[in-house]
């Protein structure tokens, strides 16, 4: 953004993408002028979340990780999500090297998820899927501005299932926001 001089710029992100969406939108606000989160991984990771994370990490890496990345995957759709879509995103996601994974994983063990959420000043908002990971209630007590969508239908992948439904918040937020 700095470099084309294009700032502040509107930033979306998915998934971890979003973590890195809000990340940024803290750490840089002279170059965001509003975040979009499409449902981000975890903010806030309990401890619960942590060992299971830690646990992941550990099968990542073993002989059987794609095989594990694959069940991971699994649990991101809902059973009104495109079969074919399902099959695809899995493949592609559990062929991704171990090297690649496990860090991207890691990572939300060491991002301090809350004091990069509570940080954003800029306009934010959160698009969850029907299978979010993240408490919407405790996204707003962290930042009060933060505005929540959910939407109806799908998982994970929900700006690829439902697009109609993510494309209007997003369009909305953005009327009201800017």
């Amino acid at each position: 953004i700095e470099h084309l001089g294009i700032g502040p710029a509107v930033v979306v992100g998915h998934s971890l993408g979003g973590v890195i969406t809000c990340a940024l939108s803290a750490a840089r606000p002279d170059l965001v002028a509003a975040a979009v989160l499409v449902d981000p991984a975890p903010f806030v990771v309990s401890e619960d979340v942590r060992l299971a994370l830690k646990a992941l990490l550990g099968r990542i890496a073993s002989a059987d990780g794609e095989v594990t990345r694959a069940a991971i995957v699994e649990g991101m759709f809902m059973a009104t999500d495109d079969a074919e879509r399902k099959v695809s995103l899995a493949k592609a996601m559990a062929s991704i090297p171990h090297e690649i994974a496990a860090p991207a994983i890691g990572g939300l063990l060491s991002f301090d998820g809350p004091a990069a959420l509570a940080a954003v000043q800029r306009p934010i908002a959160s698009i969850g899927s029907g299978s979010s990971v993240n408490d919407a209630r405790a996204m707003k007590e962290i930042n009060p501005r933060i505005l929540i969508g959910q939407t109806l239908g799908a998982g994970h992948f929900n700006q690829l299932e439902v697009p109609d439904q993510v494309n209007a918040m997003i369009e909305h937020f953005l009327r009201i926001s800017l």
